[in-house]
């Protein structure tokens, strides 16, 4: 990956600051998952749904990771252009 982002930046909040939106999105997913398994009768923990959160949460980083270096070559080329 072009950058490695490091915390924190000023002016780039924490997305995972306690309250906000994603924490609150986690405790949503959590207690669907905890739904699932209990409907399912597979206890607490199932390997597919386990799975199947892997691959989207390495998505959603890859997803990122490309943002942020697309956001990077970008701020790059208006650098040069300021020169």
């Amino acid at each position: 990956m072009l950058g490695e982002r490091k915390f924190p930046i000023v002016g780039v909040e924490d997305a995972f600051v306690e309250g906000g939106v994603c924490e609150r999105e986690y405790e949503k997913m959590r207690e669907a998952y905890a739904c699932i398994c209990q409907r399912l009768g597979v206890g607490e923990e199932d390997a597919e749904l386990d799975g199947m959160i892997d691959s989207m949460e390495r998505i959603c980083r890859e997803l990122c990771m490309n943002m942020f270096d697309y956001g990077v070559k970008h701020a790059m080329r208006l650098n040069r252009k300021e020169m």
